[in-house]
Parts: C-alpha cells; structure tokens; sequence
C-alpha cells in the first residue's frame, strides 16, 4: 500500500511507530485538527492496547510527573506548584508488544 492510499488512522500509527511524537507535533506533521488526532489516538488505543506507549507529561518547573492521567493532552497546570510550564506528553507505537498483524 504505497503512502498516498492510508487512512489518516493508519498514517498516524505509521508515524508512530517511527518515534514518539507529541498531540501538538503529530497535528502539525499531519495537517490535521488536534480534536481529530486526539480521536484517532483513542481509537488507536482500543485497537493497540499496550502497544500505545505513551511517556506522561511533566512539570517543567517542579519536576512532577503526571502518571495517572488518561487523556493525550496536557494539562493547564501542575497540582502541586500551579506552573503552567507543562511538556507535553509524548506518544508512540511499540510493536513489540502489539497485538495486531
């Protein structure tokens, strides 16, 4: 299947196995909304369990790391300093342990 012919859904695990990328990142590389690829990487979740590998977001000032935390954004601020420096979390594909063909 040549480059031009994936969905957006294969394209993005695509990219993901290659490294590990940020929501922001991945919106930007695509072309796509941030809402759209936030979609998808739930979709892909599901469909991948814990070959989903995703690295939590951070506190750029405190240090604290945001490990229970489910959704793919990051959030307005840190709970334990109220910086908003937040690095973004950062996902990938391991096909290591995945599951699918």
């Amino acid at each position: 299947m040549a480059e031009g012919d994936l969905t957006q859904r294969q394209l993005l695990a695509q990219l993901l196995r290659q490294r590990r990328w940020s929501l922001r990142d991945l919106s930007r590389t695509m072309g796509v909304s941030f809402r759209s690829i936030d979609a998808d990487l739930y979709h892909l979740k599901r469909s991948y369990g814990r070959a989903l590998v995703i690295e939590p977001a951070e506190c750029l000032n405190c240090g604290f790391v945001f490990r229970d935390r489910s959704r793919f954004t990051a959030p307005s601020r840190c709970p334990k300093c109220r910086c908003e420096r937040i690095q973004d979390p950062l996902i990938g594909l391991d096909d290591a342990t995945s599951t699918r063909c």
